[in-house]
């Protein structure tokens, strides 16, 4: 069995079936995001079962909730096969997490305390601290729990849910952006804007500091070459 997931499946033996089904859903999906399991790798129930010592059950269930997200999909004569991400999947994702990422730092423009701006301040301090060590990894963690206080702070639970997702699906892509000669200098400016911007209460900067970041990194991500025609519009459009 995954030793990262065994003692929770065991903590759960005697509890809620539901529960047992959802660990093994969040963990199949972050083994699929993460790429242990790549695409056109076959999953089957009766393996799985045995691997993490349940019922069928649960695993069907959690595959089926896969199969929801898109994930995995049913194949004639084959069975259950991993999809991943396309080139063009993840294009998809930046674009309407940039729309939807906007609207986040609205609304913790518009909601934000003083403790909230001191959590984005100090994670911000820390990034920059990682990025200056050259620790790209770390700096990616914290660029994620950056991302979560500010979902937290517009108090938008289903905004939260969604960002949370999109932003598992390209956690490897984050990284590869991040890692761009000079990306590491633009990100840091880029969320000093959108703090000052949520310091300030002014919600119209906060959406187009943000909007812009994830922007830039949908660039950094494929490469400036193919995007750079797209920029100019992108930035021109967010000063709107």
């Amino acid at each position: 069995m995954d030793s990262s997931i065994e003692p929770q499946i065991n903590s759960l033996r005697r509890g809620d079936y539901k529960t047992i089904r959802e660990l093994l859903f969040k963990h199949l999906r972050q083994l699929i995001i993460s790429g242990r399991f790549p695409a056109g790798e076959k999953l089957v129930e009766q393996d799985l079962a045995e691997q993490f010592k349940v019922s069928r059950t649960p695993v069907r269930e959690a595959i089926r909730k896969l199969e929801i997200e898109g994930l995995v999909r049913y194949k004639s004569r084959r069975g259950v096969i991993v999809t991943g991400f396309s080139p063009d999947d993840i294009d998809e994702i930046y674009a309407t997490r940039e729309v939807l990422e906007g609207l986040a730092a609205r609304l913790a423009a518009e909601h934000a305390t003083d403790e909230d701006l001191g959590a984005l301040r100090q994670l911000l301090e820390q990034m920059s601290e990682a990025f200056a060590a050259g620790e790209h990894k770390r700096a990616a963690q914290i660029h994620t729990r950056f991302d979560d206080v500010l979902y937290r702070i517009g108090r938008n639970q289903r905004l939260v849910g969604i960002l949370t997702q999109f932003s598992q699906y390209i956690e490897h892509g984050k990284l590869v952006s991040l890692t761009r000669q000079g990306r590491a200098d633009e990100i840091r400016a880029e969320h000093a804007a959108m703090v000052e911007a949520i310091g300030g209460r002014d919600p119209d900067a906060a959406e187009r500091a943000a909007r812009l970041h994830v922007a830039n990194a949908r660039r950094a991500f494929f490469g400036r070459e193919r995007m750079a025609s797209e920029g100019p519009r992108v930035e021109e459009a967010l000063r709107r």
